[in-house]
This record gives structure tokens, sequence and C-alpha cells, in this order.
């Protein structure tokens, strides 16, 4: 590894003090639902990470009946540089999710989960830190997540959708040694507006992470991200695309942005 390398693994792992978690996916309950999705980090040092260093991810949606589904992701992330290469499973997800939806299509959710510590130190560490540092925990290693979430969606006329997510996580240390985070509780929000159809979806948002148990302000307890999700259901398949801009001293001095493509695919045809 080199030095750069290094220091941005620093750099990281103290970000994830500041701010390790965020969000799920705003989850449509209609239908099974699985996803394949790739983001690529574009960090400020850009002679470090080559082309296919990226965090890549497969998840599923399996409703138990109209109101509840099984959700749930595994996170993967490749590191490459001019000589040397590292790839590892980061920890995954397994959640449940209860929806309330009221004849305007507004809806309430409320979501459960948890995240065993799987990950293993590495290099890729860097990577999956950087591609979704809204999720930080999935690349911690010798860290257990409980979380929980409360998401609103309403829906106004031609498909213009406003919604707004809180998700209180606590992550807790595991390991033996003496740890470079100690077990947290961090509180994640969101607000998003755009446009959603029910086949074409254009998303705005601003997403961040509060640290509970931080010192200091607000501003110094908080990390910001702005985002842009744009996606289409084509019969069965949905391709997606996204963009995140970090807001903030805390995230841009490292990070100049992340790009994001998916594909969904209905397992049952409506």
């Amino acid at each position: 590894m080199t030095r750069h390398t290094a220091q941005a693994t620093a750099a990281f792992c103290l970000l994830a003090a500041a701010a390790p978690v965020q969000a799920q996916t705003l989850w449509d309950l209609s239908e099974p639902n699985i996803s394949i999705g790739v983001l690529k980090p574009d960090p400020q040092v850009r002679d470090e990470l080559t082309f296919l260093s990226a965090m890549y991810e497969l998840a599923m949606r399996i409703p138990i009946n109209a109101r509840i589904a099984v959700v749930g992701d595994v996170p993967f992330a490749h590191f490459a540089e001019n000589h040397s290469s590292n790839n590892g499973i980061g920890n995954p997800y397994f959640g449940l999710v209860a929806q309330a939806v009221e004849e305007d299509g507004a809806s309430a959710e409320g979501e459960i989960g948890i995240r065993p510590p799987l990950a293993k130190s590495g290099p890729y560490q860097v990577v999956g830190l950087l591609a979704d540092f809204d999720r930080l925990e999935m690349f911690l290693d010798r860290y257990l997540t409980l979380q929980g979430a409360i998401k609103l969606r309403l829906h106004a006329e031609k498909g213009a959708i406003l919604a707004m997510r809180l998700a209180p996580r606590r992550v807790i240390y595991i390991g033996d040694e003496n740890p470079l985070l100690t077990s947290r509780t961090y509180l994640g929000y969101g607000t998003y507006v755009g446009f959603d159809n029910g086949r074409t979806r254009i998303l705005v948002g601003v997403t961040g992470v509060y640290d509970g148990d931080g010192v200091g302000d607000i501003g110094n307890r908080t990390v910001n991200q702005l985002s842009l999700d744009v996606g289409r259901w084509m019969g069965s398949v949905r391709p997606g695309f996204r963009f995140c801009h970090p807001l903030g001293l805390n995230l841009d001095r490292s990070l100049s942005a992340v790009y994001g493509l998916n594909l969904s695919f209905r397992l049952v045809q409506p």
C-alpha cells in the first residue's frame, strides 16, 4: 500500500468516528425485487485507485404479505492500485419492514435490522468507506450494528413526492483489542423531493448522520451529502443512476463525488 493510501485509510477511519451509517433505500413493498449495483468513488487523490476499484452490492426485498417484507443486502468492495489489489465482503444486512399505505398513496414504514460483523481488515475497506459513507458500518471490521428506521412518504398530484427518514443506529465493538472507535449511537436522517409515478423515479435528497456520542456543536457531529437518483422500469427491469456529492469539510477534502449504476429486477411480472 502506498503512502497516500495509508493516509487515506487513516482519514476514513477517523471519518467513521464522526459519521458511520445512514440508510437503506426507499423500499417499495409492492412486489419481490432483487437489485445489483456498483458505486464508484472519485477521491481527491485520483492517482491511487484504478477504474475497477468500487463497491458492489446485491440487495433484495421479499414480501411476506402485502404489508411486511424481508430486506437485505450483501456488500463487496474491490481495491486496486498500480502494484496491489484486495477484495472483501462487507457486513451484510438483514431486516424486516412493515408498511401502512393510505388511499392517496402516502405511506409510513417501520424497519428493524442487523449487520453481523463479517468484514475483515484490509485495503478494500477504503473503497467501501469512500463509496457509501452514509453506511460506513458496512465495512467496519469487528463491529455489530443494530438499527431501526421510520420512513414517511407523501404523494401529490402528477407524481410529485416528498419523503423523510430517521434511522437510529447502535454500532457495537466486539473485538478483543482496544478499538479505534468505541461503541456509539448515531442518527441517520434524510429528506427527498422529486417525481415518482410508479414507473419513473427522480429524487434529489440531502442525507446525513448525527453522532450522538460526539463532542462539539452540531456542525462537528454531523456529516451530510447531496444525492440524485434516477431510475425507470422497463418491463421487469429498472436501470438506475446515482450521483452523490459530499457537503462540508469533513468529507469534501477527501472525496469529490460518487457515481453509481444499478439494475433492479422484479421477480413477479405486474
